[in-house]
């Protein structure tokens, strides 16, 4: 006996009374939904002569409000099933069934117009007849329609062939033979490669001659060849990138020329005791200083935090400005002056600016 025919009759009633659906009372009674199951617990129910009529039938459409599409009238319909409706009533529905198949018979009437049409057109000569063209690769007649008249090819083969050169065949060719003879022994490879007539190979295309010239580089003057091209072509001018980029450095620090108010005050206190005093100038062969003294022939550097602290800027290095510093000093030297650095990482201080300009009379003389 299975499960659902062993189970005590107060308990099957209960689990009748409890369930929402058929499926439920299976699955409690027997602990599974298959066919015998199901089965079983059809006859028990029918034994015991219990109803599921209170388990009711879940609606699988909506009812929904339609318009009718001959007289506009607005009815209720469920929205699937058999119960669909599309118009309101059967007259309504006929008339809509009549104008559909007259509908398709006029369809039908100008299709066969328009065919009968196009046939008399083919006869009297208004439609163009198809054109015979020639294959410009293999010779081959073909038909093509009067809209495709300009075709040059009969077929993509010959098309893809054509534009890939007319040599394409031989090169496909001596392809596969290549391939042929790397898999035969060295012996009989080189008897193959010995019977083929190579080509005579092009010459070719005559591009330019090439010419040296010797220039001066323009910052250190030394003489190297470059070498003389079109006129579009951009020649070299400096010898090594050394040279190059000491140009470059003098032209970015001639860019930023910033004074501060500390450096103004001491080369105003200067003017008070030094004659033929200059200021930026870029004499030392490019480089400049803050303060020149032409007479005494020193040369003053104010540098600021720019020189010893980093990350001050977007595009500030510290190694590149000290870099700088250490060519510019070497320039003073070459020039016959004497640097004389003043270090200041503060803000505007007048008091510390009198004090540095007297530490530098003491030490000039003045």
């Amino acid at each position: 006996m299975t499960k659902v025919q062993t189970l005590p009759e107060a308990r099957f009633i209960e689990i009748v009374a409890t369930s929402l659906s058929f499926n439920e009372i299976t699955e409690k009674a027997a602990g599974n939904t298959g066919p015998t199951a199901v089965r079983d617990t059809k006859e028990r129910i029918q034994a015991l002569g219990l109803s599921i009529a209170h388990f009711g039938r879940r609606t699988k459409y909506k009812t929904v409000r339609k318009k009718c599409p001959v007289c506009s009238i607005e009815f209720d319909t469920k929205d699937g099933g058999k119960e669909a409706k599309v118009c309101c009533g059967h007259q309504c529905a006929n008339t809509l069934a009549a104008q559909t198949r007259n509908q398709a018979e006029i369809t039908a009437k100008i299709a066969a117009a328009m065919i009968e049409i196009a046939a008399e057109k083919r006869k009297s000569g208004e439609y163009h007849e198809n054109v015979e063209k020639q294959c410009e690769r293999c010779g081959e007649n073909f038909q093509v329609r009067w809209a495709e008249r300009n075709r040059r090819f009969c077929s993509r083969a010959c098309s893809w062939i054509s534009n890939r050169g007319p040599d394409y065949e031989q090169r496909q060719a001596d392809k596969a033979l290549r391939k042929l003879i790397a898999l035969l022994p060295p012996e009989a490879a080189k008897a193959v490669i010995g019977a083929r007539e190579k080509p005579a190979r092009a010459p070719r295309p005559f591009i330019y001659e090439r010419k040296l010239e010797e220039v001066a580089c323009e910052e250190c003057g030394k003489k190297f060849d470059i070498e003389v091209g079109p006129p579009s072509w951009k020649r070299r001018r400096f010898c090594s990138s050394t040279c190059s980029g000491k140009l470059a450095g003098r032209r970015s620090a001639a860019s930023r020329v910033l004074r501060s108010q500390n450096e103004t005050l001491f080369a105003e206190l200067c003017a008070t005791k030094f004659d033929n005093i200059t200021c930026n100038e870029p004499i030392f062969n490019g480089w400049d200083a803050d303060v020149i003294l032409n007479d005494q022939k020193i040369a003053i550097l104010w540098n600021g935090a720019w020189h010893y602290k980093p990350n001050l800027g977007k595009n500030h290095s510290l190694k590149q400005v000290q870099n700088r510093d250490r060519i510019k000093l070497k320039e003073i030297k070459k020039a016959g002056f004497v640097p004389y650095v003043i270090k200041d990482l503060g803000k505007y201080n007048p008091d510390f600016v009198v004090a540095e300009f007297e530490k530098f009379l003491e030490i000039t003389g003045k």
